[in-house]
């Protein structure tokens, strides 16, 4: 059902997203030798959004102490279901290319490359902007839960 936290939570946290992303580009570019991107960002801002609308917007109206909790909650879903989606993506692109011996090998490698596509996130502009970002965004569908009721 359409609510107005429910919207705001997938507009704000697909924003979130691709902003994070952005910031995400030049240092996957500096491990891979200046890959090609592609759609990176807006994938990335489409996961973000369906996240947004299913984690964070169902849970608004809780209080602001949650807030802080399934902004969090949010950030860390998000952060998981593209470095899934990512890898998945990565993982079928090898397969074509019989990279793996087999469909076990093949789902090890998604978990290589979720791991490895992790570690370059880890750098504190990406962090620092995923943390206080989330909690900022889960402080606004919170306010506006309580706007538009």
């Amino acid at each position: 059902m359409l609510t107005a936290p429910k919207l705001i939570s997938a507009i704000l946290y697909g924003g979130l997203g691709w902003y994070a992303s952005q910031l995400i580009i030049p240092h996957y570019q500096v491990v891979f030798e200046n890959a090609n991107m592609g759609f990176f960002a807006e994938v990335n801002a489409a996961l973000c959004m369906v996240v947004g609308w299913k984690v964070a917007g169902p849970r608004a109206g809780d209080g602001w102490n949650p807030a802080v909790s399934y902004g969090l909650t949010t950030v860390v879903a998000m952060t998981i279901v593209s470095l899934f989606a990512h890898s998945f993506g990565q993982m079928i692109r090898e397969s074509l290319n019989m990279r793996y011996d087999g469909p076990f090998e093949a789902v090890a490698g998604v978990v290589d490359l979720m791991i490895k596509y992790g570690q370059i996130m880890l750098k504190p502009d990406v962090l620092v902007l995923l943390v206080g970002g989330g909690i900022a965004m889960a402080m606004v569908v919170e306010w506006s839960s309580r706007r538009y009721r």
